[in-house]
């Protein structure tokens, strides 16, 4: 746990590690001169995510009461940039007003079914703007991911799974709904169980991967969209089933 009280007692440069949208970590150094300006916008960012990766892993489990100063405790930090994480979670669906009680959301057929159809629709578009705006440099990074790991290499493919929707939101050239398929990715991982995603749905996945990469290096908009729309209805079906199979 990244303890925030002992940072600004550490030598003038620091390291914080900054998970971004795109699942990939990076390494920033900052200078002491920049602490005044960037620091408070870093804590702020590293809370929402922390926070939001409790939520996803089940740290925080469903319908759990949601404690500001609980939060400020575990993190070493003040209340502010809790509160202010989780206005931003209320917004993108991870935690809900229950009776003027914060809780983590719970997951229900029709709310998964609601998040994976605005899922179908946020994607197919995305698709088919990155398969007229993406650059061949774009197309090559998108073909990568959607190519299949070594054999039976699960954690290979939910990796390049990650990987081949965040490419194509952040190929379309719009930002808008690159972050908005990002916090609803965010939310449809939060609704679902792990398990629901067998191994045998993750290579049928990337099977339908390889297809709409195919389609977008063609510079078929509108094969890339129906495609992506198929794939992720296809998705909730799975996770729908296996909801109502453990229920």
């Amino acid at each position: 746990m990244h303890d925030f009280a002992e940072s600004s007692h550490r030598a003038p440069c620091w390291t914080l590690r900054i998970l971004e949208r795109s699942d990939r970590i990076e390494e920033r150094a900052l200078d002491v001169d920049d602490l005044v300006v960037e620091r408070p916008k870093l804590i702020g960012a590293i809370v929402l995510e922390r926070i939001r990766d409790l939520i996803i892993d089940r740290q925080l489990m469903p319908g759990e009461r949601i404690s500001e100063s609980g939060l400020a405790q575990m993190l070493k930090v003040s209340k502010t940039p809790v509160r202010e994480a989780l206005l931003q979670l209320r917004t993108i669906g991870l935690v809900t007003p229950e009776d003027g009680i914060l809780r983590v959301v719970r997951p229900s057929l029709d709310l998964v079914r609601q998040a994976y159809e605005v899922r179908a629709g946020l994607e197919s578009l995305t698709a088919s703007l990155a398969a007229i705006r993406a650059d061949d440099v774009q197309l090559a990074a998108i073909a990568e991911a959607a190519s299949r790991p070594y054999v039976h290499d699960i954690a290979g493919l939910r990796r390049k799974n990650r990987e081949f929707h965040g490419l194509v939101a952040l190929s379309s050239g719009n930002a808008l709904a690159a972050t908005q398929v990002m916090n609803n990715r965010d939310l449809c991982k939060a609704l679902r169980d792990r398990d629901s995603i067998t191994d045998h749905v993750s290579m049928a996945c990337e099977e339908a991967h390889v297809d709409i990469a195919a389609a977008m290096a063609a510079r078929d908009a509108e094969r890339a969209r129906v495609l992506m729309s198929e794939h992720i209805h296809f998705l909730m079906a799975q996770i729908l089933d296996s909801m109502q199979t453990t229920a």
